[in-house]
């Protein structure tokens, strides 16, 4: 198989210096090609004896193929060959079929640059191609820990944001977010509700829980998961937002902790 040594050279013509059987590995020459890889064809014109040839190195009047996979390749036959058979690097099927399966492919020598915005689309890839550890996920993270009461308006806990430069190109991208709130209540008989909420880009807020205390001390946890669709190169916000609203008798929140984790899930 091509390595990404594989490569070509215009109008290259020689000829055996002398004469091989059709299992010989080395191959001489009159005069060696400049690649140090490639695929070369013996006597082309004569079409009971033309055979192409794969060499992975070569020497200083030489060039040396594979014991398996280097002799009657691209459909041909190895064959004995005379001294002065002419040989020469074709432009071959073999060529294209090493860039096609992308064996002669440089490393990074497909870059984002070079692809067109939605050129790679979901149809194209087979399910279970993208496999963990291909692809890394840009994720963000806060967690906040704080005690007492956040009274009867809404109040910003904890924010991610989501940098431009994270959201590249142009239209929208899709992103999941988790966003939770967990609490220790203390109190006596009453209700009292801990609602939890979500603002996009500072806009309304959006409530997403309702946790209901009726009386004593409990625990309670809140949380909600959402994909929303942002607009590309615009940096976003996403804040998780609570309120508790209490009734008489008071309870008291003694401790709490509020978290959300935000994950771009890609092109919408």
């Amino acid at each position: 198989m091509a390595t990404t040594n594989l490569d070509a050279q215009n109008f290259f013509s020689t000829t055996l210096s002398a004469g091989i059987s059709d299992t010989d590995t080395v191959i001489p020459l009159n005069s060696v090609p400049t690649p140090t890889e490639g695929y070369l064809t013996l006597e082309s014109a004569n079409n009971s004896k033309r055979e192409i040839i794969y060499y992975t190195s070569k020497g200083a009047s030489s060039v040396t193929v594979p014991a398996s996979g280097g002799r009657g390749v691209g459909g041909t036959s190895a064959q004995a060959h005379s001294s002065g058979a002419t040989v020469e690097m074709n432009m071959t099927a073999d060529y294209f079929q090493a860039l096609k399966d992308g064996t002669a492919l440089d490393d990074n020598s497909i870059t984002t640059a070079k692809i067109a915005n939605s050129a790679v689309t979901a149809s194209k890839i087979p399910d279970g191609e993208l496999l963990p550890g291909k692809l890394t996920a840009k994720t963000y993270t806060t967690f906040l820990s704080a005690n007492g009461l956040d009274g009867t308006s809404f109040v910003t806990r904890a924010t991610v944001t989501i940098p431009a430069a994270d959201l590249p190109g142009t239209g929208n991208y899709r992103v999941a977010f988790f966003i939770k709130k967990g609490a220790t209540w203390a109190g006596q008989t009453g209700v009292s509700d801990s609602i939890l909420a979500y603002r996009i880009d500072g806009g309304s807020d959006i409530v997403d829980g309702i946790h209901t205390s009726i009386s004593g001390t409990h625990h309670h946890n809140i949380s909600t998961m959402r994909v929303v669709t942002l607009s590309a190169n615009t940096q976003h916000t996403i804040d998780l937002r609570t309120r508790q609203s209490i009734a008489s008798p008071q309870h008291t929140v003694v401790d709490y902790l509020t978290g959300i984790t935000a994950v771009i899930l890609g092109k919408a």
